[in-house]
């Protein structure tokens, strides 16, 4: 299991001091929550930041997600039109060196059409696709887990994650299981399946019964119900910090 340390701050400031606190940490992934800034974003602009949290990270790679408010973003102004517009232009002016984003979150909620369009033009940029779900208002069935795997492996996407919210540890069970169904059709699904909230603990913890291939965790603000921090979730993967 990797472990994703994400930055969820507000300004320039709190970025800053957040990096700090990763000087001495172990991870593997940073995750930048641009939605949780209180400025508008232009893709000039986010460029700009990802670059600048780039030069303090590297060689560490970087996953940009700007959630719409709809999928848990902090910006009531950003639905899906708003994000394409931003994250489309951001892609046509990232030159696709090593200081853009490394990994670009893209919620299914934009639709296939439209995630297959941004999927092309990030992995032109060099940059890995992760498809997301997010439920939270309860989990999802087995077979609406199985669908939503399949469906966003076909559509490109290199990494597949589903969160969603669990009010007691049984409500794992049925993801779970769609996962394994869609597995056995697609072995190249690579997983992450979060429960969020207090009883979707054993989700975010490593051991042989998880089959979500990452972590997440926060570094000062959670970005997610239920998240734990990232300096506890290191010790427990690394044990170096």
């Amino acid at each position: 299991m990797k472990l994703v340390a994400c930055l969820s701050a507000q300004d320039q400031v709190e970025v800053r001091g957040q990096l700090d606190l990763l000087t001495d940490l172990s991870y593997d992934y940073l995750e930048f929550r641009a939605d949780m800034f209180t400025q508008a974003w232009t893709g000039r602009s986010l460029l700009s930041a990802v670059r600048s949290i780039k030069r303090r990270i590297t060689p560490h790679p970087l996953i940009l997600t700007l959630r719409t408010y709809r999928e848990g973003g902090g910006d009531p102004l950003v639905d899906e039109k708003k994000k394409t517009e931003i994250i489309r232009d951001l892609l046509a002016i990232s030159p696709g060196d090593d200081w853009g984003p490394d990994l670009l979150d893209l919620e299914w909620s934009l639709g296939r059409d439209r995630l297959q369009d941004l999927g092309e033009a990030a992995r032109g940029g060099k940059m890995a696709v992760i498809s997301s779900c997010h439920r939270f208002c309860g989990s999802f069935s087995s077979r609406e887990a199985e669908a939503l795997y399949l469906a966003m492996v076909e559509a490109g996407s290199d990494y597949q994650k589903l969160a969603f919210q669990v009010s007691r540890p049984e409500d794992l069970e049925g993801p779970a299981q769609g996962l394994d169904r869609a597995r056995n059709l697609r072995p190249d699904i690579r997983p992450i399946l979060i429960g969020m909230g207090e009883a979707g603990l054993t989700s975010r913890l490593p051991g042989p019964q998880n089959p979500s291939l990452w972590t997440y965790a926060y570094i000062q603000k959670k970005s997610a119900p239920g998240q734990l921090d990232a300096r506890t979730l290191s010790h427990l993967l690394y044990g170096r910090n």
